[in-house]
């Protein structure tokens, strides 16, 4: 409570100052507008790998899932603006198989299904001002966005991954600073907590814990495992013609209350330090990070390893329709060995989201104790894009995952053998149309065929129509 009131101070004094300082600005210049996306979802065998037939876990469902937002700017002058997006997300299930306290049915045919419109909450809330006082530094500071805008989003893109892709926003200060033409040096604080505590929230959700002890018993949503705190610097250069540098440090912490698994039930106290380089060399594209961490879990030390290299060929020379092009690379994260006192397990930090596939994701909840921790793997990853007409994409993709580590056997949730390392393969197929600057949609198919690393050897599937329209 009292870190809620500190931000809400802080926040609250901004916002009096500018007020105050209003009536310095010639002219208030306001915007606004709507966002929808409308998702329908089939996915089968995602957690447990395994059919209703065989007598373990079901989770097999379709839904529907509705996301909306109304976003509002108010620009003071060309340097300084206040923006502000509120947004809500809820979904109907038409069928949930589920047989069990950890499995509740919400078929809409049964007593189990309740839908609810779920709550309203502040998506985006910052004030921007550029250039301060003369100098060449930006400053944003409220709760803002951050994927896509740092290394292709390894380990900074969402900052409430407990709420899936109901938001990805962070609680945040980033300084910029434009050291020339060729270099930016970005200083950013960030404090997440693991449910709302700083603003506001209409039609708070509690939802039902799925444990038989506390069926009656509500929590807030999550929007990450643990509360989490940390600081990037991160520098971007640009110097040399066709090559981009990255290089960072980050210094990020987990609580414990709240997480479980090998990876993310201790206390974690981490640094990461690592670069990220792209190089085009027509018709070929080069791409490749390494980061290495080191710190604490709990009472273990913990270090570990992560990266990947990817090689792009456009192949327009080759083939004149369709504009295709070709992707081949490997992934590389590191997994705890079990035989040393250490822990070796590769943190996604603020990365976990859909990074290579929307329906693995949550195979990974049995290994890692939350949906998306990427670790303990390495991958050959092929990638075919191709463009049959100016509005329209198509994206082949085939993906072979092995654990760099074996874990111990377990028959709970997604059973593991503990053997074997050989994950297994994942096919991927979207086609995506975009109607105009304001409506495009994809369709997206996932189908996972589970290796020996696994118990369950029934493969998954999830197959996602969306839709969305923006202003």
């Amino acid at each position: 409570m009292g870190r809620r009131i500190s931000v809400l101070v802080i926040f609250l004094s901004v916002l009096l100052i500018i007020s105050i300082a209003l009536p310095a600005f010639a002219e208030v210049k306001f915007s606004w507008g709507p966002y929808l996306r409308i998702r329908n979802e089939y996915y089968k065998n995602m957690k447990d790998l395994a059919d209703p037939d065989d007598g373990r876990g079901r989770d097999t469902a379709n839904r529907i899932k509705i996301k909306t937002q109304l976003w509002g700017k108010a620009d003071f002058d060309k340097d300084t603006s206040i923006y502000l997006r509120l947004a809500n997300e809820n979904l109907a299930y038409f069928y949930f198989e589920g047989t069990s306290g950890a499995h509740v049915d919400k078929s809409a045919s049964k007593k189990g299904y309740h839908y609810d419109p779920n709550e309203i909450f502040v998506d985006n809330l910052y004030l921007d001002v550029k250039n301060v006082l003369g100098n060449p530094v930006d400053l944003r500071i409220g709760r803002q966005d951050l994927g896509g805008q740092y290394g292709e989003g390894f380990l900074i893109t969402d900052g409430t991954a407990g709420d899936g892709g109901r938001s990805g926003y962070f609680n945040a200060i980033k300084a910029s600073w434009k050291i020339n033409k060729a270099n930016t040096l970005d200083l950013i604080y960030i404090n997440n907590p693991r449910d709302e505590e700083y603003l506001p929230l209409i039609n708070r959700m509690g939802l039902t814990y799925a444990g038989s002890s506390l069926a009656d018993k509500y929590m807030s949503q999550n929007l990450v495992a643990t509360d989490e705190e940390g600081f990037v610097v991160y520098l971007k250069n640009k110097d040399v013609k066709n090559l981009n540098l990255e290089a960072y440090y980050m210094f990020k912490t987990e609580a414990k209350e709240g997480g479980s698994g090998v990876y993310f039930g201790e206390k974690t106290k981490l640094s990461t330090v690592g670069s990220y380089a792209k190089y085009s060399f027509a018709p070929y594209t080069l791409r490749t990070q390494l980061a290495y961490q080191f710190g604490d879990y709990g009472s273990e030390d913990r270090t570990g390893v992560g990266g990947y290299l990817y090689l792009d060929r456009d192949l327009k020379d080759i083939i004149k329709t369709w504009s295709p092009s070709v992707t081949l690379g490997g992934i590389y994260l590191s997994g705890q060995d079990r035989k040393t006192p250490e822990n070796e397990g590769w943190d996604p930090l603020w990365s976990k989201y859909p990074w290579i596939s929307d329906s693995y994701i949550f195979t990974l909840l049995g290994e890692t104790g939350t949906n998306a921790y990427w670790t303990n793997l390495g991958a050959i990853r092929g990638i075919v894009n191709l463009k049959p007409t100016s509005k329209s994409g198509v994206m082949l993709a085939y993906t072979y995952m092995r654990a760099i580590e074996t874990v111990p056997k377990s028959t709970a949730l997604t059973g593991f053998t503990g053997t074997s390392k050989e994950r297994g393969g994942l096919a991927q197929a979207k086609y995506s149309y975009k109607f105009n600057k304001n409506f495009d949609g994809y369709f997206l198919a996932e189908y996972f065929m589970p290796g020996s690393f696994y118990i369950g050897d029934d493969p998954s599937l999830l197959l996602r129509t969306e839709l969305v329209m923006k202003f």
